[in-house]
């Protein structure tokens, strides 16, 4: 039975320890969720500056780059913070090659299972994140923050994503001037 398009692209998380968030996505990584996935982040950076990051992929067959800017600028901020690399776990093979396409395979520590990864993705209590409001120019935003991380990530993205900064870029200062 396929699942109503609301629960499709869901970001859950669970807290197993004081320093340790785990998020779960269920369904496509895109720019749709990346906004939930920064805000849970966002959440418990405030709470605690060094709390480390596990994402479980498993349920996650696809991420657009927008969701895999969020992810890097998690990832950058956790390290910043003296913290290591986020953990991402339960990679599949399209969801590697584009870590790996953009980079991001240098700043995350990407595992592929053992007990303690075991541990820490069978955590109970996940509890799911609701994507926040957004207006369109937020949302706008935080498409050119997300592309701006995968850009200062790797030089080599920047010839990727030029023209699609400069499509968000001109959207967003239409958006400004129609206010």
């Amino acid at each position: 039975m396929e699942r109503p398009r609301h629960q499709s692209e869901t970001v859950f998380f669970a807290k197993p320890a004081a320093d340790i968030v785990v998020i779960r996505i269920e369904g496509r990584g895109s720019n749709l969720n990346s906004p939930a996935l920064q805000q849970v982040a966002d959440r418990f950076f405030v709470e605690n500056p060094t709390t480390r990051f596990v994402l479980d992929l498993e349920h996650c067959p696809a991420m657009d780059s927008t969701f895999m800017g969020a992810v890097a600028g998690i990832t950058r901020r956790q390290g910043r913070a003296g913290c290591g690399k986020t953990i991402v776990v339960n990679v599949g093979e399209q969801a590697r090659r584009l870590l790996e396409i953009l980079g991001l395979c240098h700043v995350l520590e990407v595992r592929d299972g053992g007990p303690e990864v075991e541990a820490v993705v069978s955590t109970p209590n996940f509890k799911e994140t609701g994507a926040p409001k957004m207006s369109k120019m937020e949302r706008t935003i935080h498409m050119i923050q997300a592309h701006e991380e995968l850009v200062n990530l790797d030089g080599g993205n920047v010839v990727k994503f030029e023209g699609v900064l400069q499509f968000l870029k001109e959207s967003l200062e239409r958006q400004q001037q129609g206010q």
